[in-house]
């Protein structure tokens, strides 16, 4: 299966996919990538913390030399945590993290108005460190608001423990998708479906990187 087929059966179903990546680069890279073939108009990331908002600006960065610019200039941005400076994207909503209940309603209420649209999320784990119980229990409250929109939750591997913890959070998405560095440029991609769809089981794909950042499969 191409990647662009694999996306477009992502979309077609509004699938919600959680993504777990070894390698944040490459995790940004397959981001970028579901942006570039999405057929969805409108395409919304949701950065928690500064942390991540830092490992955006510096991938920004790097690949300004792929004339991939216009791609990230073109996304609807909304952003958790203290300051609302990005270095792409259009800020369509900045929320202050102060406590879970207001930080829950003013999300909530974007995710509610979201229709139709593909939404990315980086970062959901930084509620979690910050709220503990009370940030899964607000994430878990996402769900119920994205009903027409495919959503896509990117989480680091190395905060597998956080999933371990609360195993009931994959139980609220149709796909995981695996993503693990081979070798410079390649990776691997496994993809596990728990609901009936256009998608095996299990699907298992090597891809690499072209000189313009595009996974071609191997």
């Amino acid at each position: 299966m191409h990647f662009e087929k694999l996306v477009g059966t992502l979309m077609r179903n509004k699938i919600r996919s959680l993504v777990v990546y070894d390698s944040f680069k490459y995790g940004f890279l397959f981001f970028i990538n579901m942006v570039r073939v999405s057929d969805i108009k409108a395409n919304h990331l949701i950065i928690f913390g500064e942390s991540m908002e830092r490992l955006f600006r510096q991938s920004f960065n790097s690949i300004r030399t792929f004339n991939l610019s216009q791609l990230m200039d073109d996304l609807n941005v909304i952003k958790v945590g203290k300051s609302w400076n990005i270095p792409f994207g259009r800020l369509e909503f900045g929320i202050n993290v102060t406590s879970p209940s207001d930080v829950g309603a003013s999300l909530l209420s974007i995710l509610d108005s979201l229709k139709n649209e593909h939404i990315h999320m980086f970062g959901a784990h930084h509620l979690i460190e910050i709220f503990e119980d009370d940030g899964m229990n607000l994430l878990v409250q996402a769900f119920d608001y994205i009903t027409d929109s495919t959503l896509s939750v990117y989480f680091p591997l190395a905060l597998h423990s956080i999933l371990d913890k609360y195993p009931f959070f994959e139980e609220h998405f149709d796909v995981k998708i695996e993503i693990k560095r081979r070798t410079e440029m390649q990776v691997s991609i496994n993809v596990n479906s728990a609901i009936l769809s256009d998608l095996p089981d299990k699907m298992n794909f090597t891809f690499k990187l072209s000189n313009d950042l595009k996974f071609i499969g191997v």
